[in-house]
């Protein structure tokens, strides 16, 4: 429950990532931008996938500072557990939650699907696919869609052009392909810090891009736009932090309708502190 004279604030906690990780800061921006425009601030969380992070994250939940929840990162069943269990209004963002949970779940493997599609229709046919832990659902999802566009377009799959790296590396797989002489033309990444240090590693070795290699990525961070040249990357528009705002709103003024749990907004105050107005 809000004080009357406090903003109503929101919550995005970004589990087991580094706080400044590029691809949820723009998510964070967006979202906070968003919640602006309803009348919400917004809460940064980072906590790490471990028990301190947990409890961290425990206590935050339940010290109902925030009116919701926005929950991105590397979700595992703990966090999930310890978020659904709480019983706050919670959405989990972009990752692949398990079924029943509020979650906005991008469609990763079509994501991919296109990318790999974009390079095809330039001719390519040796793409590299760059990937973080290949344990990771998202991962593997993106690596379905790499698999499904190149046997659409009848191309055999080559297992040597399937590189993964647990740091998200864009940089050590390249250097590795080097080592290994695996020749390609194209390379699709799962994420723009993979693009990013491949991009380079590349520049560093005189390799010209796109002249020589061409780069494409999956998601959106401010790399994008400072690197040089700027990374073609596909991405989910920002409409999609918007519709997530919505839904948390949603969800916070149906709790308000079922339990009466108040939150200010600039529709009321105090008699006696009103203003008056001249037409």
């Amino acid at each position: 429950m809000s004080r009357p004279d406090v903003t109503p604030k929101l919550c995005f906690i970004l589990y087991g990532r580094a706080p400044d990780d590029p691809r949820y800061m723009y998510d964070l921006a967006t979202i906070e931008q968003a919640a602006s425009r309803h009348h919400f601030s917004l809460l940064f969380l980072n906590v790490q996938a471990d028990a301190e992070g947990l409890e961290k994250m425990r206590k935050a939940v339940l010290s109902k500072e925030a009116e919701g929840y926005f929950v991105t990162g590397d979700l595992d069943d703990k966090a999930i557990d310890l978020i659904t269990e709480a019983k706050v209004p919670y959405l989990f963002y972009g990752g692949i939650p398990r079924e029943g949970t509020n979650s906005i779940v991008m469609d990763h493997e079509k994501g991919a699907y296109e990318a790999v599609k974009y390079l095809l229709s330039f001719g390519h046919k040796r793409i590299a696919f760059f990937s973080g832990n290949l344990n990771i659902p998202i991962h593997q999802k993106n690596l379905n869609g790499y698999y499904r566009a190149l046997e659409e377009a009848g191309i055999p799959l080559d297992k040597s052009l399937v590189q993964a790296s647990s740091g998200e590396d864009g940089y050590e797989l390249c250097a590795r392909m080097n080592v290994l002489d695996i020749g390609y033309t194209a390379v699709f990444s799962v994420n723009t810090v993979i693009q990013f240090g491949a991009l380079q590693w590349l520049k560093e070795h005189g390799v010209q891009v796109p002249g020589e290699v061409s780069l494409v990525g999956y998601g959106f961070s401010e790399l994008a736009k400072l690197s040089k040249p700027p990374l073609t990357t596909f991405y989910v528009a920002p409409a999609s932090r918007e519709l997530a705002v919505n839904r948390m709103i949603e969800m916070i003024r149906d709790l308000f309708n079922r339990d009466g749990v108040l939150s200010r907004r600039d529709s009321c105050r105090e008699h006696g502190r009103t203003r008056s107005f001249k037409c």
